[in-house]
């Protein structure tokens, strides 16, 4: 709930259209009042129809229909202006995937990076995860999320295809996101934790014969 309603405050609304996927047990303001949400698609699973967040986030990539994807977690906030400096990046051909900075630091840092160019914002390469906008024709080139890697080390994966189609990815001191640290992630893995350590041990197996 945090996580949109960051969006909605900071957002202008023709700017980006938001497709939600929820699965039981993370319901979004109970259920389908999402709905409501202008340029909004909802889509709710069911556990037993649930088929990973890889295979989630590439549906939400081909429903969307513009030039860029933006890939946002559950547990990020955004601030003022965040949405033009990510656009700014690829508009430009600075990058073709671009991903916000979110460091614990001082205010007077804040300010001091908010008032650099977007060149000296910039620093090449992928220092953390959780929200990533790109090019949609790089993400394709990429071949999307790796499906087979369903929860735990979904963003590890895909940096290993990014790597291997050579899109120019960058992090940004230009804007900041607030990111809580996985909430979903640490509840399966102390209320879950057999579960988890076996999604976990597989997804390794399939991580180390991709690399």
């Amino acid at each position: 709930m945090a996580c949109i309603a960051s969006i909605r405050a900071f957002t202008d609304p023709k700017d980006y259209e938001l497709i939600v996927v929820s699965t039981e047990g993370y319901k979004l303001w109970d259920g389908h009042k999402t709905l409501s949400l202008e340029n909004c698609t909802y889509i709710q699973r069911t556990m037993e129809n649930d088929q990973g967040n890889s295979a989630d986030m590439n549906e939400g990539a081909k429903l969307a229909t513009g030039e860029y994807v933006c890939f946002v977690e559950n547990d990020v906030t955004f601030h003022e202006n965040w949405l033009p400096t990510l656009r700014y990046y690829l508009e430009h051909d600075l990058a073709d995937a671009i991903i916000p900075a979110q460091y614990h630091t001082t205010w007077e840092n804040v300010q001091k990076w908010k008032s650099q160019t977007y060149e000296e914002g910039m620093n090449k390469g992928l220092e953390e995860a959780g929200v990533l906008m790109m090019r949609k024709d790089k993400f394709e080139e990429a071949g999307g999320w790796d499906e087979r890697i369903k929860k735990v080390l979904m963003w590890k994966a895909f940096m290993i295809r990014l790597s291997r189609s050579h899109p120019r990815v960058v992090t940004t001191y230009k804007t900041f996101i607030n990111h809580i640290g996985g909430v979903s992630y640490w509840w399966d893995t102390y209320n879950n934790k057999e579960e988890f350590d076996k999604i976990t041990a597989e997804e390794i197996k399939i991580l180390g014969e991709t690399i």
